[in-house]
Formats: structure tokens, C-alpha cells, sequence
């Protein structure tokens, strides 16, 4: 376990500092932010509502709420049960903390469970072509934690496979209900 956490270290000084260069500090900001989150989810909903896809809306409703109850026990649950703080409260100066450091607990990324939960959802219910555009940028907004010195890479791993896990999950569940209960207005 030792040489894991190691190497988990040896990664994250690989990228930050040594990696990291103030050119790209603005792009790294804006892939964590959550203004690009609720601006992407804004535009996706804008479109269905407007095309009058109901299906698309209602789709884009249960991703939304799994994505509360996913963050909601990742962070009051999860994070308080590992207890693993985040780099930039255990390595000090070693660090280079772009913009804060946020909480004190890091193991495993909300913002990587959460990503990872919306695009395997987006994978899953909407297509290819949305659920692949997701999942590139959900991997940047991953990467983008490790650079800004908030998260381990294994606490983004962990996200990122807690999240594949868990939108895999709701996805099933989708299905269940939409056969238990069809919907009435299809286009």
C-alpha cells in the first residue's frame, strides 16, 4: 500500500509543480469551475426544451438527480469515511496551489465521481456522440484537480471509476422505470 501511495505522490509532483505553467493556470480554473458545469447543463436542457423533447428533459431531470445524491454521499459519506487529505494540506510547500486549496478531505474527487457519473449517464441514455464529448472533457476536468494541487491522482481515479460505477447503476434504474413505467409522450 505504501508503494501505491507512493507513486500516487511521485505522480502528483510530476504534475504539480513540475508540469504545471502559469499559461494554463486560467484554463485549469475554468475546467474546475462550476460555472462551466451549470452553463453546459444549461445549454443541453435550453436545447431540449426548446426542440420539445420530452424525453431528452426528463432524461436530463434524473441525471441531475442522481448527480445530487451522488455528490450529496460522496462528500458527507465517503470523503469523511477514507479521511485522506488532500496534497495541498500534507505536502506544504512542495505544492503549487493555483487557486486555494478547498476542503480538507480530497479521497475520492467529487468533482471526478460527478463527472464520471454525468458522462457514463450521457453515454448511456443520450449516444456516442454527446457521451464521448463528456467523457473527454470530464477526464480534463480530472486532470485539472491534480494540476491545480487540490486532488491525488488516485483520488481522481477513485472518482472517476466511483462515478463510472454509480452512472451505470442509475442508468439500469432508468431502464427499470421506463419499462415499469412507460412514458405517455414520445417523439
Amino acid at each position: 500500500m505504501n508503494a501505491l501511495l507512493n507513486l500516487d505522490q511521485s505522480l502528483f509532483l510530476y504534475i504539480n509543480p513540475d508540469a504545471a505553467h502559469p499559461f494554463f493556470d486560467p484554463v485549469m480554473l475554468i475546467l474546475s469551475s462550476r460555472a462551466l458545469a451549470f452553463a453546459c447543463v444549461g445549454v443541453v436542457a435550453v436545447y431540449g426544451i426548446r426542440a420539445r423533447n420530452w424525453d431528452f428533459v426528463a432524461k436530463l431531470i434524473f441525471v441531475s438527480i442522481a448527480l445530487i445524491l451522488i455528490d450529496t454521499i460522496v462528500y458527507e459519506l465517503v470523503k469523511p469515511y477514507f479521511g485522506r487529505l488532500r496534497p495541498c494540506r500534507t505536502l506544504g510547500d512542495q505544492v503549487r496551489i493555483v487557486a486555494g486549496c478547498a476542503g480538507s478531505l480530497g479521497f475520492p474527487s467529487n468533482h471526478a465521481t460527478n463527472g464520471m457519473l454525468v458522462g457514463t449517464m450521457a453515454l448511456l441514455l443520450f449516444g456516442r456522440i454527446v457521451g464521448f464529448g463528456v467523457l473527454i472533457l470530464v477526464t480534463l476536468i480530472g486532470f485539472s484537480r491534480i494540476y491545480l494541487g487540490v486532488h491525488y491522482p488516485l483520488d481522481v481515479l477513485a472518482g472517476f471509476a466511483l462515478g463510472g460505477l454509480c452512472g451505470w447503476l442509475f442508468f439500469r434504474l432508468w431502464r427499470y422505470l421506463e419499462k415499469r413505467f412507460p412514458p405517455r409522450l414520445r417523439q
